[in-house]
C-alpha cells in the first residue's frame, strides 16, 4: 500500500469502525487522499508492482455512504450532482 498510495496515515490508514467497503462487506483500508493529489515522490501510483485484485479495489472504505443509501431508497435527483462527482 506504501508504494501504490503513500505511506500508512499519509496516503491510507486502518478503516473505519462501522464503515462499508465498496463492495458493501468490511472495507481493507481508508484512502487519505485522492487519487494523484499524494505529497511529490511519496508513492509509485500505478509504476508500484502490485496485485491489486478485485477484493482489493473493492476493499476501499465506501464514502458518501448515506446519500447512496438514500438515493437508492427515494431517488432523490438532488442527491445525483454529488454521487456522480463523489464529493
Amino acid at each position: 500500500m506504501s508504494g501504490y498510495i503513500g505511506p500508512k496515515n499519509v496516503g491510507w490508514s486502518e478503516p473505519d469502525a462501522g464503515t462499508f467497503s465498496l463492495s458493501g462487506g468490511t472495507p481493507l483500508y481508508k484512502l487519505l487522499v485522492t487519487y494523484g493529489s499524494q505529497p511529490f515522490n511519496s508513492q509509485w501510483d500505478q509504476a508500484e508492482p502490485m496485485i491489486r485484485s478485485s477484493k482489493f479495489r473493492l476493499g476501499e472504505q465506501a464514502t458518501n455512504t448515506k446519500e447512496a443509501e438514500e438515493w437508492l431508497a427515494i431517488s432523490n435527483p438532488a442527491l445525483r450532482d454529488g454521487l456522480l462527482r463523489n464529493s
